[in-house]
């Protein structure tokens, strides 16, 4: 299952994702490159997806928007990046948010590369990554089936 993604930002080109990389200083996985220059962001038709905060505790989580590599200034991944740098646990990726300001990310490196974390903001403040603590939940164990589950946990509420 693909998911539709509707209103995406202008199409991609390969270097402008070299420009955007080079901006941030980091290299954007495969997959969400792909993702990108198939889409370069916009808002999923469908964008429920499950998350696993660990102690039996599940909760939905919704797709508002994902982010763009492009010169405006709203849902830019490279400003995403530029701001949460200090906030986010090191070796994370935003990609995605939901209408409450909490992110979708992606683990670029270290044990856990490729898997993709929800995090939520109103339980930040550790130093540390760890998918054990409050604030972050387990998504998907790549960025390919995050994007083939979206929209799943619609239909299972």
């Amino acid at each position: 299952m693909s998911s539709i993604i509707l209103e995406p930002k202008e199409k991609l080109t390969e270097s402008k994702i070299i420009n955007a990389e080079e901006e941030i200083n980091l290299k954007l996985p495969s997959d969400y490159k792909k993702f990108l220059l198939r889409t370069n962001g916009g808002y999923p038709e469908k964008g429920a997806f499950m998350i696993d905060f660990g102690h039996d505790r599940i909760q939905i989580g919704h797709v508002n928007y994902f982010l763009s590599i492009y010169d405006g200034e709203h849902s830019n991944l490279v400003d995403y990046v530029k701001t949460y740098t200090e906030r986010l646990p090191e070796g994370l990726l935003p990609v995605a948010y939901d209408d409450q300001g909490n992110l979708v990310v992606l683990k670029i490196n270290g044990e856990n590369k490729g898997k993709v974390y929800f995090w939520d903001h109103d339980q930040e403040g550790y130093d540390d990554y760890d998918p054990e603590k409050p604030e972050m939940g387990f998504v998907a164990d790549n960025f390919d089936k995050f994007i083939s589950e979206l929209g799943k946990a619609d239909s299972s509420t």
